[in-house]
């Protein structure tokens, strides 16, 4: 009677819309939005308002990785001009579609369902980036269905080609995990007419790098010259992407256990199948770690976790093997889960106090600054609680168009500043001219810096070209051609032609990785957690030299590190802030680049002569 009832259809969609409904709450209390998924919606934000497929409406540089998540959220964002709700609901849809797909076009066992849910629920890399702001959810989303496609007809070659191009287009290393089943397909379906309808199936995607070369004058993002055009030692990179597949194993177990063993699955039970699945989960892997992998946690993992979970959703087992294996499955993930130290499930307005780590938990990071269930306590206008942010505000209340201001924050800070404000990106993400110089000592992941040639920024200040190396001179007045002259120009096309065919990447080897320029002027310096003023003046007269030390990031608490009182400085240049004793509140000014802050402090603990500030505010001056 208990087989009878299980064997129901109406019993198993009724588990798995329960499922959805708890997965629906589950992902709208880990929603967060990262920083760097701010970077393309400021580019939907300049073309939604007439400026172009631009980040700085100046220049034509393609600043974002992800086209496809871009034209997906540009026809929503047109009609709602909000994107912070909008993204969430997208997003969300995508993730709930998924679950769908994966537990009903693959399998209808219990066993290989409740596995499934299982594994997806304590997978902080799917829950995670499935909910961020990043394109995660679409590529989830077209990846189970390629392989649904795939598995029931590799004959069906236009809807896997377009599903290629729709890949593709979503961001472009994805392809590796379709890679050995797409080879699979040409080798059973290599007639003509195959061969053309794969062609016509891969016309969106050429069509866009035709598009791509004629308005941007290349083929791929800003952002794959930036961090793969380092000159940086292939040995250092392979070391740090072993760093982050350990971290991984190390933070998120369910995810790094999910795909070793679906890698494995198929094999060990020779399903033939599913071999090329665990193939691209291989070559995505040996990709990962080749590119030194990335700095949020997981990130780059998910999707071959979701690969994972195709292979363990399309295995077939026998009934007894299904009750063992359901049960080694959930104690496995029940032990993993317990032993994740960031466990999704836990997020709450105090995640980020949780713990820091190597590599950066994003949504660790940026949770308590953008949750979408905290947003409810804050006025519209602070859905983003962020100083990045709120400098962005500043910037745009106070610039004009010819205002050039430089940042390495480019998500909330670019998004909240709009079209008004030109920013250089010294990670040169969204900076053609900056992307194709080395980088410096000191890098981390993902944050490949680059030092500012002489005369550079007042080339982008004056309009001219000032640069003094005559090689970078040539350089810029290239990158100067493709990104403002005339789509048609001959000149234009020209410099588009030396750019991509290397004639410049000699400068890699010339200029070499580089020391680090010092970012912050010694008026005031602002190091990692440090602040250091040498000459702030109290109301009663007295000049001190102080140094703050940054206590916690999440509300930019400082405690006094150290206070020593100084002689009056000769010129009052020097001076670098102001404390008001009666009014308890600190003024100072930090330079950056060139970029002033005057950044507000106000006390609010002074026990036992301990006294620790909060910056209130920081705005952008001259």
């Amino acid at each position: 009677m208990w087989q009878t009832f299980l064997q129901k259809k109406s019993v198993y969609y009724g588990l798995i819309t329960l499922s959805l409904c708890i997965f629906i709450i589950h992902l709208f209390q880990q929603a967060w939005a990262s920083d760097d998924a701010y970077i393309t919606f400021r580019v939907i934000d300049n073309f939604v308002n007439g400026y172009g497929l631009r980040w700085n409406v100046a220049e034509r540089v393609q600043a974002y990785t992800n086209t496809l998540w871009l034209f997906l959220l540009t026809p929503f964002y047109f009609f709602t001009h909000e994107i912070y709700y909008t993204q969430f609901i997208v997003s969300v849809s995508l993730t709930v579609a998924s679950i769908y797909l994966v537990t009903t076009r693959f399998t209808q066992s219990y066993t290989n369902t409740i596995a499934i849910l299982l594994l997806l629920f304590f997978s902080q890399a799917f829950i995670d980036f499935s909910v961020s702001g990043l394109e995660n959810p679409l590529t989830h989303f077209l990846l189970i269905s390629f392989f649904i496609v795939y598995l029931k007809n590799k004959a069906a070659i236009l809807p896997l080609a377009l599903l290629t191009s729709a890949i593709l287009l979503n961001r472009l290393d994805t392809i590796l995990l379709i890679l050995p089943s797409l080879a699979v397909m040409a080798y059973f379906h290599h007639k003509k007419q195959d061969i053309l309808f794969f062609i016509i199936g891969l016309l969106p995607f050429i069509a866009w790098e035709l598009f791509s070369l004629v308005y941007y004058g290349a083929l791929f993002p800003n952002t794959a010259y930036a961090k793969l055009n380092t000159g940086i030692e292939s040995a250092e990179l392979i070391t740090q992407g072993i760093i982050y597949a350990v971290h991984v194993i190390k933070h998120d177990p369910v995810t790094a256990f999910t795909i070793l063993a679906a890698f494995l699955l198929p094999i060990f039970r020779k399903q033939w199948q599913l071999i090329p699945l665990s193939i691209g989960i291989l070559l995505s892997t040996v990709y990962i770690i080749k590119v030194g992998g990335d700095f949020m946690q997981g990130r780059f993992f998910s999707p071959a976790f979701i690969v994972a979970i195709i292979i363990i959703a399309a295995s077939q087992f026998n009934v007894k093997t299904k009750i063992n294996t359901l049960l080694a499955l959930i104690t496995a993930v029940l032990i993993f889960a317990a032993i994740n130290l960031y466990p999704p499930i836990l997020s709450t307005e105090d995640y980020f106090n949780r713990g820091k780590t190597q590599i950066a938990n994003e949504k660790e990071f940026y949770y308590k600054k953008s949750a979408l269930y905290l947003s409810y306590f804050y006025s519209p206008e602070r859905k983003i609680r962020s100083y990045w942010a709120e400098l962005g505000k500043e910037a745009y209340e106070r610039d004009d168009e010819k205002t050039v201001n430089i940042f390495s924050n480019m998500g909330y800070l670019g998004f909240h500043a709009k079209h008004k404000t030109f920013i250089i990106d010294y990670l040169s993400l969204t900076n053609a001219f900056l992307a194709r110089l080395p980088a410096t000592e000191g890098w981390r992941i993902g944050h490949f810096l680059r030092n500012l040639p002489e005369g550079y920024v007042d080339s982008i200040k004056q309009e001219k070209n000032l640069l003094t190396d005559p090689d970078l001179s040539a350089l810029y007045a290239d990158i100067l051609l493709v990104t403002r002259a005339g789509i048609w120009s001959a000149e234009r096309w020209q410099a588009i032609w030396r750019l991509n065919t290397g004639v410049y990447q000699f400068l890699i080897a010339k200029i070499g990785v580089q020391k680090v320029q010092q970012i912050l002027k010694p008026n005031s310096l602002l190091q990692k957690e440090y602040l250091v003023a040498p000459y702030v003046q109290f109301t009663d007269g007295s000049f001190h030299r102080l140094e703050l030390k940054m206590t916690d990031f999440s509300q930019f608490l400082f405690n006094i590190h150290n206070n020593k009182v100084v002689e009056a400085p000769k010129e009052a240049k020097q001076v670098a802030g102001f404390y008001d004793q009666k009014e308890r509140k600190l003024v100072l000014n930090a330079v950056q680049y060139g970029t002033v802050y005057k950044m507000r402090f106000h006390l609010i603990n002074d026990e036992k002569g301990g006294m620790q500030f909060k910056l209130t505010r920081a705005n952008l001056t001259e």
